[in-house]
């Protein structure tokens, strides 16, 4: 065909330097980052639901559409928790 796909380990030869970077990170500082990945995520999540409704009757009805579209984020599995210890 051309082209080749990288292996599992080459990509992470590639990529070890810039994990290694975050693992320098004390514990606190690195919770504080995984933290705001899962919020990023969730509103990632909250724009893509809304951005395609052109008006809501009301804000019971975008309370509603965001509150099922979480339950559904959270069904697929795309929603991990982890708490600290």
């Amino acid at each position: 065909m051309g082209y080749s796909v990288p292996t599992g380990d080459q990509v992470l030869a590639e990529q070890v330097g810039d994990l290694s970077v975050y693992f320098k990170y004390p514990e606190q500082v690195r919770k504080a980052i995984y933290t705001t990945n899962a919020f990023e995520a969730m509103h990632r999540q909250f724009r893509k639901l809304t951005k395609t409704k052109g008006g809501l009757a009301n804000e019971n009805a975008l309370l509603k559409l965001l509150y099922t579209g979480t339950l559904r984020h959270q069904s697929d599995g795309r929603i991990r928790c982890k708490t600290g210890t």
